[in-house]
C-alpha cells in the first residue's frame, strides 16, 4: 500500500480542513513528521488508521474521541484517504458518530457513523461498498490483514510498537498465518483429523453391526450360522412335498364347485324368463288404448294450419278496431287545440306597439349602467389613493422611531464587548486541562472495565466447569444404560427363540433334539429401536461433552488475556491512581468552565455581528427616510386628482340611478317584460303551425284505418267457414272433440316410442323363455352347500401347509442374507483397520501429538519465522553493533502450550540466549524495529497478495544513543531505497537536520495545521 492523498477535518487538534498530498514529497521516500508535543503528529497516523479500519492507531483512543472539541458545529469530522495497491487506486471516506445541526429548526441531532470505498479508474470513481462495517471488511480483504496486524506491520504506533516482538507464540501465530496465508496447512490438519475420526467411526459401526447380527441370530460365529441353515433346508423339502399333495385336492374340489354353480345358474335363468313373460302380457290392454289415441292425434295434425290462420285473423281485426277508436279521438282533440292557437296568434299581433316601447327602455337603462360602472371605478381609485397616502405617512413616522431605537441598541451592545472578550480568552487553558482529565478517566474506566470482565469471566469459567462435570456425568450414566440395554436385548432374543423349541425337534442354532436349559427372561425386554435410540442419545451426549470442553478452553484463554490487560493498566496508572469519582467531578467542573467560555465566545461574535448590523441599519434607514418624504408628496397630488374625477362622473348621472341596486332592478324589470312580450307572440305563431299540420295527418290516418278494418273482417269470415268443413271431413263432429284429440309433437313421439319398446320387449321375453326352458330339460339341480363346504376344507388345509413352507423358506433366506452380510463386514473391517494404521498416525503427528507439541501449520510458520528472523538480524546486527541477534527456540513457555514460534535474544558479548523481555527500552526499540522490517521484507518476497510499500514509525528514537540512532536511521534509509515510503515521528532535533523531507505540524489558537516541506 502506498499513500497518495489524505484529507481530514475537525480531527483531534485540527479544527478546520487539512489536505496532505504525498506527491508534495517530490519523489522522496523518507520523511519526518515533526512538531511540538500535543500538536497532532500521532493524529496524522490516527486519521490513516481510522479511514481504513474505523479505529485509531492506539488502543487507548476510540473513534468517538477523535472529533475536535473546539471545532465549529457546522464542520463535520471526516477523513478521505487515497492509496494504491499495486496498479489499483482506491479512495476511502469515513465519518464517526457525531452531533450535527438539524436540517430544519434549531438545535443538533446525532449523525450515525458511515463509510464509503471507491475504486479509481482514470477519472471515474466506482463505488465498491458502503457502510461502516462493510467498508472495514472490504479493506481487510484488500490489504490482507486486520487493524491490529496493520499496527504491527505497517503503522507502528506508540505503546504498541514492541507487541510483535513480545507477543507469545499464539499471538504471533495469528499475525503470521494472516500475513502468509497458511490457512491451507491448518485445513490439512483438520482434514487428516476428520479423516481419522471417520475411519475409526466406520470401524466401530462395522464391529457393532457384526456383534448385533450374531446376537440377533443367537450364534457365536459364521460357522454355526451356516450349520443352522443346512438343517433348515432339509425340513423345508419335507414340507414342500405335503404342500403339493394338498394343492391337488384343493384344485379338484374347486372344479366340482364351479360346475355346480353353473348348473344352478341355468335353473334360476329359466324361472326368471317365465316370470318376465307373464308380467309383459298383463300390459297389452293399456298399450292398445294408447295406440287408438295416437291415431286420432295424427288426424288432428292436418287441421293445425287453418286453425292458426283463424287465430291470426282474429288478432288483426281486434287490433284494427283499437286503432280506429284511438284515431277518431285524436282528430277531435287536435281540432279544438287549433281553434285556441288561432285566437292567441290574433291577440299577439295586436301587442306590437308595446314591444317597441319596451325595446327603447332597455337601451336607455343599459347606457345608465355603463355610466354607473365608470363612477364606481373612479370612487375605487380615489379610495386606493387615500390608503396609499395614509401608508406613506405611517412609513415616514415609523422611520423616525427606528432611528432613535437603533441608537439605543448600539450603546447597550458596545458595553458587552470587553467582559466577553476576557472570558473567551480562557478557552484554550480549559481545553488542555480537559484533555488531560479525560485521558485519565479513560484509563481509569478501562481498569474498572477489566475488573468487571474478570469477575464475569471467572463466574462464567466456574459455570462452564460445572457444565462440563454435569455433561460428563450424564455421558457416563448413558454409557451404562446402553450397555445394560444391549445385554437385555441379547438375552431377549435368546428367550424369543427358545419359546418355539419343542422336545425331539432340532434346535435351529445347534441342531440338538434335547433342550435341558431353555433361555428365559423375567425382565421387560427392550426393542431394537429402544437400543438404537439409547445409542443415539449416547452419541449426542459425547458431542455435547466435546463442545463443552472447547467452550471451557475458550473462557480460560479469555480470562488469561484479561489478566494481562489488567497488569498493563496498572503499569500505566501507577500504584495510587486518583479516584474516578474525583476525576469525573473535575471534568464536569472544567466542562462547565469551558462551556461558559465558549458561550462567551459565541455571545461576543453575536454582539460584534449585532454592532455591525446596527450601524448598517442606521445608514439604510436614513436613506429610506428621505425617500418616504418624497413619496408622501407624490401620493397626496394623485389623491386630489382622483377626487375631482369622481365628482365629475356623479353629476352626469341621474340621482335616482346613482344607486347600483335601483338601476339593476329597473334594468332587470324592463328586460323581463321585453322577453315576455316577444316570447308570447312567437309561441302563438308556432302553435298555430304545429296544430294545423297534426290535424291534417290525423284526418288522413282515420280514413286508412277504416278501410283496413273492413278488409280483415271479410278474410276472417271466409277462413272460419273453410276450417269447419275440413274438421268435419277429418271425423271430428264438434270443436270440443277436435281439441281433446290434439297432442303436442313431443307427446306424440313419446307415445309412439313407448308402443315400439313394448312390442320389442314382448317379442324378446317370449324368445328368452323358450330358450331357457330348453336348456334345463336334461339337467338335475345340484347341492351347492355341500360343494362349498368341501372346497373350504381343502383350501384351509393347503393354505396352512403353504404358510408353514413360506415361513421356513423366509427364515432360511434371512439367515443366508445375514451370513453374506457377515462375510462382507469381516472383509471391510480388515480393510479399514489397515487404512487407519496410516491415516491415524498422520493425523496425530499433524495435530501436534509429537515431542515438540507442534502442529503442521506451526511447522510451516516456524520455517517462515526463521526467514523473518534472518531478515531481521541483517539490520539488528548493524543497529546493535554486532551484540544482538534474534533466534527461535523450540522450548514451550508451558507444557500445555503450543510451541514453535517463540523468540529469544542471543547476546554475543555473554554467549547466552535470554528472553526478549529482558532488553532495555532502547534495545527493545531496535529489536522491535528490526523484526517489523524483517517481517515486511519476507511477506513482500513471498508475494501473497499483500503489498507492504509503506512503513510509519511513531516510537522510541529518543531512547537511543547517538550511535544507535545513526544505525537505525541508516536502516530506514536503506529500506526506502527499495521503493518503500518511510515516515517517522520524533522530537529528536538531530533528525530534523538530517531529513530534508518533513511534514511540519504547527500549533495555534485556531487549531493545528500540517504541511509538507522539502529541502
Amino acid at each position: 500500500m502506498k499513500l497518495l492523498k489524505l484529507v481530514f477535518s475537525a480531527f483531534g487538534p485540527y479544527l478546520g480542513k487539512e489536505t496532505l498530498n504525498f506527491a508534495d514529497l517530490q519523489g522522496r521516500s523518507f520523511f519526518l513528521i515533526h512538531g511540538p508535543t500535543g500538536a497532532g503528529k500521532t493524529t496524522i497516523l490516527d486519521t490513516i488508521c481510522f479511514a481504513l479500519y474505523g479505529d485509531a492507531s492506539g488502543e487507548n483512543r476510540e473513534a468517538k474521541m477523535l472529533r475536535s472539541d473546539n471545532a465549529d458545529i457546522e464542520q463535520m469530522t471526516e477523513v478521505e484517504f487515497t492509496f494504491s495497491l499495486g496498479q489499483d487506486l482506491y479512495k476511502v471516506w469515513r465519518a464517526p458518530e457525531q452531533q450535527r445541526p438539524k436540517k430544519r429548526g434549531e438545535g443538533t441531532t446525532l449523525s450515525t457513523a458511515d463509510a464509503l470505498l471507491y475504486k479509481i479508474n482514470g477519472s471515474e470513481e466506482k463505488l465498491l461498498v458502503q457502510g461502516y462495517t462493510n467498508v472495514t471488511l472490504q479493506i481487510e480483504k484488500l490489504l490482507g490483514f486486520k487493524s491490529n496486524q496493520f499496527r504491527q506491520v505497517v503503522l507502528l504506533p506508540q505503546g504498541e510498537f514492541r507487541r510483535l516482538l513480545l507477543a507469545n507464540s499464539a499471538e504471533r501465530q495469528e499475525i503470521m498465518q494472516t500475513l502468509f496465508k497458511t490457512e491451507l496447512y491448518r485445513q490439512i490438519e483438520e482434514h487428516l483429523k476428520e479423516k481419522a475420526k471417520d475411519i475409526a467411526a466406520a470401524k466401530k459401526v462395522l464391529d457393532d453391526e457384526q456383534n448385533f447380527i450374531l446376537r440377533e441370530l443367537e450364534v457365536d460365529s459364521l460357522v454355526c450360522l451356516e450349520a443352522s441353515i443346512a438343517s433348515k433346508k432339509i425340513t423345508l423339502e419335507q414340507t414342500g412335498v405335503k404342500v403339493e399333495a394338498l394343492k391337488a385336492l384343493q384344485q379338484k374340489a374347486q372344479g366340482e364347485d364351479v360346475d355346480g354353480r353353473l348348473t344352478e345358474s341355468k335353473f334360476q335363468a329359466a324361472a326368471k324368463a317365465a316370470l318376465e313373460k307373464a308380467e309383459q302380457k298383463t300390459k297389452i290392454p293399456v298399450v292398445e288404448d294408447y295406440r287408438k289415441k295416437y291415431q286420432a292425434a295424427q288426424q288432428a295434425v292436418s287441421l293445425e294450419d287453418l286453425e292458426v290462420q283463424v287465430q291470426s285473423l282474429l288478432v288483426n281485426v281486434k287490433t284494427d278496431e283499437g286503432k280506429l277508436r284511438q284515431t277518431s279521438e285524436r282528430v277531435d282533440y287536435l281540432k279544438k287545440q287549433l281553434q285556441v292557437a288561432e285566437e292567441n296568434f290574433r291577440k299577439g299581433q295586436e301587442d306590437e306597439p308595446k314591444r317597441l316601447v319596451m325595446d327603447a327602455q332597455v337601451l336607455k337603462l343599459t347606457a345608465f349602467a355603463e355610466q354607473l360602472t365608470g363612477l364606481a371605478n373612479a370612487r375605487q381609485a380615489a379610495k386606493q389613493k387615500e390608503a396609499s397616502l395614509t401608508q406613506a405617512l405611517a412609513l415616514q413616522t415609523d422611520g423616525e422611531k427606528k432611528i432613535l431605537l437603533l441608537a439605543e441598541k448600539r450603546q447597550k451592545a458596545q458595553a458587552l464587548v470587553l467582559p466577553l472578550t476576557q472570558e473567551k480568552a480562557k478557552i484554550e487553558g480549559y481545553q488542555g486541562e480537559l484533555v488531560r482529565l479525560k485521558n485519565l478517566q479513560i484509563k481509569l474506566n478501562e481498569g474498572e472495565k477489566i475488573d468487571s470482565e474478570l469477575i464475569v469471566m471467572l463466574a462464567k469459567q466456574q459455570q462452564e466447569d460445572l457444565k462440563m462435570q454435569q455433561v460428563s456425568e450424564l455421558y457416563e450414566k448413558q454409557q451404562l444404560q446402553v450397555m445394560r440395554l444391549q445385554h437385555l436385548f441379547a438375552i431377549g432374543q435368546a428367550a424369543i427363540l427358545a419359546r418355539g423349541l419343542k422336545e425331539k425337534q432340532p434346535c435351529p442354532v445347534c441342531g440338538s433334539l434335547s433342550h435341558p436349559n431353555v433361555a428365559s427372561s423375567t425382565e421387560i425386554l427392550p426393542t431394537e429401536n429402544e437400543v438404537k435410540e439409547a445409542q443415539h442419545q449416547l452419541a449426542e451426549l459425547d458431542k455435547k461433552r466435546q463442545q463443552q470442553h472447547i467452550d471451557l478452553s475458550k473462557i480460560e484463554t479469555q480470562y488469561a488475556t484479561a489478566m494481562n490487560r489488567k497488569n498493563d493498566s496498572k503499569f500505566v496508572l501507577g500504584e495510587n491512581p486518583p479516584a474516578i469519582g474525583e476525576v469525573i467531578k473535575q471534568i464536569k467542573l472544567y466542562e462547565s468552565y469551558l462551556q461558559s467560555a465558549k458561550q462567551a465566545g459565541t455571545e461576543l461574535t453575536e454582539v460584534e455581528n449585532l454592532l455591525e448590523k446596527l450601524q448598517f441599519e442606521e445608514i439604510s434607514i436614513g436613506e429610506q427616510q428621505a425617500e418616504y418624504s418624497l413619496h408622501y408628496k407624490q401620493t397626496d397630488n394623485e389623491y386630489q386628482a382622483a377626487v375631482a374625477v369622481t365628482k365629475e362622473r356623479e353629476e352626469s348621472l341621474p340621482e335616482i340611478y346613482r344607486d347600483s341596486t335601483v338601476l339593476l332592478e329597473a334594468q332587470r324589470d324592463a328586460i323581463r317584460k321585453q322577453k315576455d312580450l316577444k316570447y308570447a307572440f312567437e309561441k302563438a305563431d308556432q302553435e298555430v303551425q304545429r296544430f294545423r299540420s297534426e290535424y291534417a295527418v290525423a284526418t288522413a290516418t282515420l280514413e286508412m284505418v277504416q278501410k283496413n278494418l273492413l278488409q280483415e273482417q271479410d278474410r276472417l269470415a271466409q277462413t272460419e267457414q273453410k276450417f269447419t268443413m275440413r274438421r268435419q271431413n277429418a271425423g271430428f263432429s264438434s270443436q270440443e272433440e277436435y281439441l281433446t284429440a290434439k297432442w303436442t309433437e313431443k307427446k306424440r313421439q313419446e307415445v309412439k316410442e313407448k308402443i315400439r319398446i313394448f312390442d320389442d320387449k314382448l317379442a324378446a321375453v317370449e324368445d328368452a323363455d323358450q330358450k331357457a326352458q330348453a336348456a334345463i330339460v336334461m339337467l338335475t339341480r345340484p347341492d351347492l352347500t355341500a360343494l362349498e363346504q368341501e372346497l373350504q376344507k381343502t383350501a384351509q388345509d393347503y393354505n396352512e401347509a403353504y404358510a408353514l413352507w413360506q415361513r421356513e423358506k423366509e427364515q432360511i433366506k434371512q439367515s443366508q442374507n445375514k451370513a453374506k452380510r457377515l462375510q462382507t463386514l469381516e472383509a471391510r473391517s480388515a480393510s479399514i483397520q489397515e487404512e487407519y494404521g496410516v491415516i491415524g498416525t498422520l493425523a496425530a503427528v499433524a495435530g501436534g501429538n509429537n515431542i515438540h507439541g507442534m502442529t503442521f501449520q506451526r511447522f510451516v510458520l516456524k520455517s517462515l519465522l526463521e526467514d523473518v528472523i534472518d531478515a531481521s538480524n541483517m539490520r539488528l546486527k548493524i543497529m546493535s553493533r554486532g551484540q544482538y541477534t534474534l533466534q527461535s527456540t523450540p522450548e514451550r513457555t508451558r507444557k500445555n502450550a503450543a510451541g514453535g514460534l517463540e523468540i529469544e535474544i542471543f547476546d554475543q558479548y555473554t554467549g547466552y540466549a535470554r528472553s526478549v523481555a529482558t532488553l532495555s527500552g532502547g534495545e527493545t526499540f531496535l529489536a522491535s524495529l528490526s523484526l517489523a522490517l524483517g517481517l515486511a521484507d519476507v511477506v513482500q518476497s513471498y508475494a501473497g497478495g499483500i503489498h507492504l510499500d509503506t512503513i510509519l514509525v511513531d516510537e522510541g528514537f529518543g531512547t537511543l544513543d547517538p550511535e544507535a540512532l545513526d544505525m537505525a536511521i541508516k536502516a530506514l534509509i536503506d529500506l526506502q531505497k527499495g521503493g518503500r515510503l518511510v515516515g517517522i515521528i520524533s522530537h529528536v532535533p538531530e533528525l530534523k537536520e538530517r531529513i530534508d523531507a518533513r511534514l511540519e505540524v504547527t500549533k495555534g489558537k485556531q487549531g493545528s495545521q500540517a504541511a509538507f516541506h522539502v529541502g
